[in-house]
């Protein structure tokens, strides 16, 4: 059983976000706390009102059940109910995460983020130390770690893998790649260089605008997702005359069709506790784009194996990142990391095989 929240008012869905295999129960509940401060403040360390009665009634129909959260509401809500074993795979730190969203924020924003760092970090610290804790990096298991400096969970913080779904993300034929580009409403005859996450300012997508005005191969790139810079986003693309050439569409549960239109994937994080994106570009034969660990970012991009398909960028800013990119597209030109060559040199079952979902399952109940 998957439980979730509904979506927000101003949230979409496409057709496919909410369908499930056989044999998989759906149970969603209605966020509705922003609604009412007072009501989230008091049930802030039970994982909030709604979330704490449907673990409740989850928990009268199954006390033995195993819980595997990736939220620390969920872990503070199900401990409440009563559940024994709780596995928080734990994604990122909250508070860590937000302090890399300050930057460029106005005075007001600036507040609002330094109260939900206070806030949400003291709660997201509080389930830590009421379940089993997995990690996906080892940057991750040291920073969790920190945050438990007197408990006995910090002894036992596990480094556990991700998986990928094998039948979505894989090569494209030649033509398979130019009938989606051209099902997607995608330019044909030049290079696409892809992202796909949140719009927020731990993801650099001002370095990635930036970068592409200043390389002069005709090329253009996709940006998918949603997120609050989004706008500013799209503003930055209209004032850097790019908006023949890049495009910013909303995020989908059909990104591997991105992924095998497209030719080069950038991931320009500045912080990033797992590369998830990363596995699913190589999976599908692109070439990579990313930050050295030398430029001072604290990503787990050279934990996944994969540096043979990445190109690094050596200076933490735009111009860094458009020589990376610049360099990926002359091995675009080259044929040397074109879709079907990557994987006949074994990109995609390289990554199928190392990270798989059954293991990462076994891991988490055992």
């Amino acid at each position: 059983m998957i439980v979730c929240r509904e979506a927000l008012d101003n949230e979409s869905l496409d057709a496919d976000a909410s369908r499930l295999s056989t044999g998989i129960k759906l149970l969603t509940y209605k966020d509705n706390v922003g609604s009412n401060p007072l009501l989230r403040l008091v049930y802030l360390c039970h994982g909030g009102y709604t979330l704490k009665k449907v673990y409740r009634d989850l928990y009268h129909k199954y006390p033995t059940a195993d819980i595997i959260a990736r939220h620390h509401a969920h872990v503070l809500a199900a401990h409440s109910a009563g559940f024994k074993k709780i596995c928080y795979l734990v994604p990122s730190l909250s508070a860590t995460q937000l302090q890399h969203e300050l930057t460029g924020a106005n005075l007001f924003r600036q507040l609002r983020l330094r109260l939900h760092i206070l806030i949400d970090g003291a709660v997201q610290r509080r389930s830590l130390k009421f379940s089993k804790l997995f990690v996906f990096s080892q940057p991750m298991k040291d920073a969790v770690i920190a945050q438990l400096p007197k408990s006995p969970a910090s002894q036992n913080v596990l480094l556990v893998r991700p998986g990928i779904a094998r039948t979505r993300f894989i090569p494209p034929t030649t033509s398979e790649k130019v009938e989606l580009k051209t099902r997607l409403g995608l330019p044909i005859d030049r290079p696409l260089f892809l992202f796909v996450g949140r719009f927020v300012q731990a993801k650099g997508l001002g370095f990635v605008v930036e970068a592409l005005s200043q390389i002069a191969t005709d090329c253009g790139a996709v940006l998918v997702g949603d997120g609050e810079r989004k706008a500013a986003v799209k503003s930055q693309i209209t004032t850097l005359g790019l908006d023949r050439r890049v495009r910013v569409d909303d995020a989908t549960s059909r990104v591997e069709d991105y992924y095998r239109a497209c030719d080069v994937f950038v991931m320009s994080s500045t912080y990033e506790p797992f590369g998830q994106t990363i596995l699913e570009a190589v999976a599908c034969g692109l070439r990579v784009v990313a930050f050295h660990r030398s430029t001072g970012v604290k990503t787990a991009t050279h934990e996944l194996g994969l540096d043979a398909a990445i190109d690094y960028a050596y200076q933490l800013d735009a111009d860094g990142l458009a020589q990376a990119m610049e360099r990926a597209l002359v091995k675009l030109s080259d044929g040397c990391y074109a879709p079907e060559v990557l994987g006949q040199m074994g990109g995609h079952d390289r990554v199928i095989n190392a990270y798989s979902w059954s293991v990462l399952l076994d891991q988490l109940l055992e």
